[in-house]
C-alpha cells in the first residue's frame, strides 16, 4: 500500500501552524476522494476501461475534460484542485490506454479492497501522509495560528505608531531629508504585509478550536484587531498619498504649524500604542477580566481627552500661523491638516475597537464574526 505518494502529500502539505497543515490536508483529503469518486464512476460504466474499436475512448475523453475544466472553474482551493487533478490524471490515461489494464473496484460492485483498487490504495496513502503531517505540526509542541498572529499583531502595534510619528516628524522639518522620505513608504509596506498575513492565519486557525471555545473568542477579537490595523493602515497611506502629491509651496507654514502641535501628537500617538498594546496582551485567553476592562477603559478616555486636546491645540495654532485667513487656512496649510485629521480618525478608531472589545466579554455579538471557510456554495462564486 505506501508509495512515494505518502511523500508527496507531506511535502505538499506542510504550513508553518497547525491550523495552516490541517486547512491544506484537508483540502488534499477532498482532491484525492474527488478523484477517486471520479474514477469509479468511469469503471462503473466501462469496467473493462477503453479497448480497441470501442467508442469508450470518445466517452472516457470527453468524461475526463469535463471533470478537469469543472475542477479548474469552480472556486476550490488550490490545494484540493491540485490533488483532484493529478490524482486522476493517471487513472484516465490508464482507462484511455487499451493496453493497460486497472486494478480498479468501485466500492458499490462488490469485492472491495485494497487488494482490488488501486483508488482505494491511495486514499490509504493520502490518509497516511495527512496523519504524518499532522505529527510533524504537534510534535514536539504544537504550532498555533493564533500565536502567530498574536505575535504579528504586537509588532504591527509598534509599526504603526513608528510610521506615524516618523510622519510628523518629516513634516515638522522646513527642509525634510528624502531618506526620512523613503523610510517611512518602507515602513508601510512592512505594515501591509503584515495585515496580508494575519487574515490566512485566523481563518485556519478554525481548526484549531473548531469554532468553539476561548480559542474562538480570541479569534473573533483578533481578527477585529486585524480589520482596525488594515483601516489605519489605509488612512495613513492615503495621508501620505495626499500630503506628498501637493507641490507644498508652503511648506514653512505647515512645518511651523506641525512643530506647534507635535508634543499633543506625540502625547497622543504613544498613549495609541499603548492601548493597542494592552489589548493584544490582555485578550490571550479570548476575553477581559474585570481588571483588564477597566485599565482598557481608562485608557480609551485618556486617548479620547488626548484628541480632544490636540483638536484644540491644532484649531488655536492655525488661526495664528494662518492670521485667520480662510484661504490660507484650508489651502496653505493642508498638508498638516490632512496628517492630522487621519492621525485623529485613527484615533478614533481604535477607540471604538478598544470599547467592542471591553463589551465583548459580556456580549460576543458586540464584534463582528471572525473569517470561517468558504462551504460548498463558495465554489460557486
Amino acid at each position: 500500500v505506501y508509495n512515494s505518494s505518502v511523500c508527496v502529500v507531506i511535502v505538499f502539505n506542510l504550513g508553518k501552524t497547525f491550523g495552516e497543515a490541517f486547512d491544506i490536508a484537508i483540502s488534499g483529503i477532498k482532491g484525492t476522494v474527488l478523484a477517486a469518486f471520479m474514477g469509479w464512476i468511469m469503471y462503473t460504466i466501462s469496467p473493462g476501461g477503453y479497448v480497441e474499436d470501442n467508442i469508450d475512448f470518445w466517452f472516457g475523453v470527453f468524461l475526463g475534460s469535463v471533470y478537469v475544466c469543472v475542477v479548474m472553474l469552480l472556486k476550490l482551493n488550490l490545494t484540493l484542485q491540485m490533488f483532484a487533478i493529478s490524482n486522476f490524471a493517471g487513472i484516465w490515461m490508464v482507462f484511455l490506454n487499451p493496453n493497460e489494464i486497472a486494478i480498479v473496484t468501485p466500492p458499490w460492485v462488490g469485492d472491495w479492497s485494497l487488494r482490488t483498487d488501486i483508488l482505494l490504495q491511495g486514499l490509504v496513502c493520502t490518509a497516511i501522509g495527512f496523519a504524518t503531517v499532522m505529527a510533524a505540526m504537534l510534535l514536539p509542541y504544537p504550532l498555533w495560528s493564533l500565536t502567530y498572529v498574536q505575535e504579528n499583531q504586537l509588532v504591527m502595534n509598534r509599526s504603526i505608531s513608528k510610521v506615524l510619528h516618523m510622519m510628523v516628524n518629516y513634516y515638522s522639518q522646513t527642509q525634510p531629508n528624502v531618506y526620512h522620505k523613503d523610510a517611512v513608504l518602507r515602513s508601510l509596506r512592512e505594515v501591509q504585509s503584515m495585515t496580508d498575513d494575519n487574515d490566512p492565519l485566523i481563518r485556519a486557525a478554525w481548526w484549531e478550536c473548531f469554532g468553539m471555545g476561548r480559542t474562538q473568542l480570541k479569534r473573533q477579537v483578533l481578527h477585529t484587531m486585524d480589520q482596525m490595523s488594515s483601516r489605519v493602515y489605509d488612512l495613513a497611506f492615503n495621508a501620505w498619498t495626499v500630503s506628498t502629491a501637493s507641490e507644498y509651496e508652503y511648506r514653512h507654514l505647515n512645518a511651523n504649524l506641525m512643530q506647534k502641535v507635535k508634543p499633543q501628537t506625540n502625547a497622543l500617538l504613544d498613549e495609541m500604542e499603548n492601548l493597542l498594546l494592552k489589548l493584544v496582551q490582555a485578550i490571550s485567553d479570548g476575553q477581559l477580566s474585570p481588571e483588564e476592562g477597566a485599565d482598557v477603559e481608562s485608557s480609551v478616555a485618556h486617548l479620547r481627552a488626548l484628541e480632544k486636546q490636540l483638536s484644540w491645540e491644532f484649531y488655536e495654532a492655525r488661526r495664528t500661523i494662518t492670521l485667520n485667513d480662510s484661504t490660507k487656512m484650508y489651502e496653505d496649510v493642508r498638508v498638516a491638516q490632512v496628517l492630522h485629521w487621519s492621525i485623529s480618525r485613527i484615533a478614533g478608531e481604535i477607540a471604538e475597537v478598544a470599547e467592542g472589545v471591553c463589551k465583548f466579554s459580556t456580549d460576543t455579538n458586540a464584534l463582528p464574526p471572525s473569517p470561517e471557510s468558504g462551504g460548498m456554495c463558495a465554489m460557486f462564486e
